[in-house]
């Protein structure tokens, strides 16, 4: 038995040495389409594509392989990958679930560590109903092009002028701390999905959102010119809501279509009546645009 398992591994590390020739990135192409268990498992069998896989550029994590391990062990395993991983990592998706709020500070390293590493498109799942993870700082420096954000706290420095080159954004159950309007200029964005604001008061352990950073002309000249999707979950209507609603409108010329999925357990058919009709007579940038109302029920579901 022991033979025939040396064998295979002869067969399979062979095959792996003729791929050796191929361009670093055409390796990475193949690293990438594998999940992290294979790609780690393709670098043992072949001592070249161990170098591959220490530099390879994307790092997804998909929530089986982070749910499927003690927190304790997958802090471990996503430290030992970053310290042995040499190069830029432009792509890091993460699911923090598992990662109780007193480990946070070391994701707050592996943030800091990203920020220095060209990190492009990052992804941090937090679906469990735990503390939200509070973004650090230096992710706020980088100029990310994709980002996607669950069960977290968005407080920006006061020297944060947006994301400038950011073209997708998506946030789920995301609370905005101390936000102002230079939080929406992004002028790149394109896809602005899945928002899903935690707006409760803070002695129910929430935060609050000043409103004032959503009136006046400033919300007028966000900068939105490239904005083309808005999509918002879990919609209540409420003036913070509203207000951040019409700033969108007013500053998007491309912006072509606006969905909004109320709340079904919140939202009752009079004041879905009300909503529909103020959001209808909001000014709009776009005269293309279109603004579907619904009422469903809240997905949780963020998209690597």
């Amino acid at each position: 038995m022991a033979m025939m398992r040396c064998k295979q591994l002869e067969v399979e590390g062979d095959k792996l040495d003729r791929l050796t020739n191929l361009p670093i990135n055409v390796q990475h192409r193949i690293q990438e389409s594998l999940s992290i268990e294979e790609a780690a498992r393709m670098s043992v069998l072949s001592r070249p594509w161990r170098h591959v896989w220490a530099s390879i550029p994307k790092l997804v994590f998909s929530p089986h392989f982070c749910q499927s391990k003690p927190s304790d062990t997958l802090i471990n395993v996503i430290n030992t990958i970053l310290l042995q991983h040499h190069g830029a990592i432009k792509t890091f998706h993460l699911n923090i679930s598992s990662i109780p709020s007193s480990q946070h500070s070391v994701i707050d390293q592996w943030m800091f560590l990203l920020s220095r590493n060209g990190v492009m498109d990052l992804t941090l799942q937090n679906l469990d109903n735990k503390a939200p993870y509070r973004l650090s700082y230096p992710m706020y420096g980088v100029e990310l092009e994709r980002l996607s954000l669950s069960n977290c706290i968005f407080k920006p420095p006061c020297s944060f002028r947006g994301f400038h080159k950011l073209k997708k954004l998506s946030l789920l159950k995301v609370a905005l701390e101390d936000v102002a309007t230079s939080f929406l200029w992004m002028p790149n964005l394109v896809y602005l999905l899945d928002l899903l604001f935690l707006l409760s008061s803070k002695k129910n352990g929430g935060v609050e959102v000043n409103v004032n950073h959503f009136e006046g002309p400033a919300c007028r000249t966000l900068g939105l010119n490239k904005l083309q999707q808005l999509k918002i979950d879990n919609f209540h209507g409420s003036r913070t809501e509203m207000l951040f609603v019409r700033s969108i409108l007013s500053s998007a010329p491309l912006l072509l279509k606006t969905i909004i999925n109320e709340d079904a357990d919140s939202v009752h058919e009079s004041q879905r009546l009300k909503i529909s009709k103020e959001l209808m007579g909001f000014p709009r940038a776009s005269p293309k645009l279109e603004i579907i109302c619904e009422q469903s029920e809240m997905d949780t579901d963020v998209l690597y």
